[in-house]
């Protein structure tokens, strides 16, 4: 052991460290204890806080901000290192908003005539002018929240777009035409979302109803897909339960492509527990099972995958014998009016539709799943 680390065999790190400072050359230290990685650390780290120090230093002036240098005419501008420094660092919310006042204060900052010492107050004043300047001038977003929007329906636009989507399917144009997608399919489907959540609320309150988490996003998951397709040629919104499945629980849909539109009710995948608890309510009660799936029908198609080999008890009925051995249950309905899609009246027809599929929504949701039938 070298005669240093003998004489502070006991002590701190630091106590060591300090000894040994005063019996061996600073590079051989450096060399030993750090090496070459931590060396270079070490000097960032030292660099750091010498702007650190030299921030401080800057804003303790009068009238001076973090980013603001005094100078010795009187005026203050900020700093350019300054500013480059933090640029990187400042890739939280409103970043971009930040550095635009930041902008902002250094142009309309202007010398004062006759230099002089500013006054108190005029570091304050000049970072407020400039602070609200950049936030008149920021474009406003429009945040659409439940029941505040109004629908004016979709147009050729929107067809128009699906068609191009699906031809061009790549990045360069849907990044070309994003305001074409905002403009015809976006906004229109929020909209919409927003201006059905009033029925949707009447139905389930329990239901998602925001129009951001209602309207489904255009891009595919391409990761385990075969089709390497980054988007969509439709687009969908699906009112469901956060935190569910949505293919495997009963939701509000409505869709939208370039061949036209549809809406309903259901669930698109097997749910075996549920659908167990269906057909043990068809053995005990038909009565009250038909007129719940019969009322639909006036105005909806029926679907679902069926188990070929299950066997059906003689006692369900024949009106019911065909619903029976579903593997999931579902209404849709097709919309092939095109003038009622760019119409306000779209709202009216799928609220109506939505309060005729209620019963049987709430009678199915309150069914208590069975494992085995």
């Amino acid at each position: 052991m070298p005669r240093a680390h003998r004489r502070a065999h006991g002590r701190s790190h630091r106590t060591a460290h300090r000894i040994r400072r005063k019996r061996e050359p600073r590079s051989q230290l450096h060399g030993d204890l750090l090496g070459p990685g931590r060396k270079a650390a070490r000097r960032r780290g030292r660099a750091a806080r010498h702007r650190g120090r030299r921030r401080r230093a800057g804003s303790a002036g009068r009238g001076t901000g973090p980013h603001v240098h005094r100078h010795r005419h009187g005026h203050h501008e900020p700093a350019d290192d300054d500013l480059r420094d933090h640029r990187h660092r400042r890739t939280g919310a409103g970043a971009e908003h930040r550095m635009a006042c930041q902008r902002a204060a250094r142009t309309l900052q202007t010398p004062r005539a006759g230099g002089g010492a500013p006054p108190a107050d005029h570091g304050r004043r000049r970072q407020e002018a400039p602070f609200r300047a950049a936030v008149q001038e920021a474009p406003r977003q429009t945040v659409r929240k439940a029941g505040m929007t109004m629908f004016k329906g979709y147009s050729n636009e929107t067809f128009e777009f699906f068609m191009a989507i699906s031809f061009n399917n790549n990045a360069d144009f849907f990044h070309a035409n994003h305001d074409w997608y905002v403009r015809a399919v976006r906004g229109p489907s929020l909209d919409l979302a927003g201006a059905l959540s009033g029925v949707i609320e009447e139905i389930d309150d329990a239901l998602e109803r925001k129009p951001d988490r209602v309207v489904s996003r255009i891009n595919r998951d391409i990761r385990f897909s075969n089709d390497k397709s980054p988007y969509r040629d439709y687009i969908w919104l699906s009112f469901h339960r956060p935190g569910e499945e949505r293919s495997t629980h009963q939701e509000f849909y409505f869709d939208i492509s370039a061949d036209g539109a549809g809406y309903g009710m259901g669930m698109y995948m097997r749910n075996k527990p549920k659908m167990n608890a269906m057909r043990r309510a068809i053995r005990k009660n038909p009565d009250a099972v038909w007129p719940l799936i019969k009322r639909p029908l006036n105005r909806f198609e029926l679907y679902g995958d069926a188990y070929k080999r299950m066997s059906i008890p003689d006692e369900v009925p024949k009106k019911l014998r065909a619903y029976y051995p579903l593997k999931n249950i579902g209404f849709y309905r097709r919309i092939s009016d095109t003038d009622l899609l760019m119409s306000p009246a779209l709202v009216d027809e799928i609220a109506r539709d939505y309060r005729l599929l209620a019963p049987f929504y709430r009678w199915f949701d309150a069914l208590t799943p069975i494992e085995d039938a």
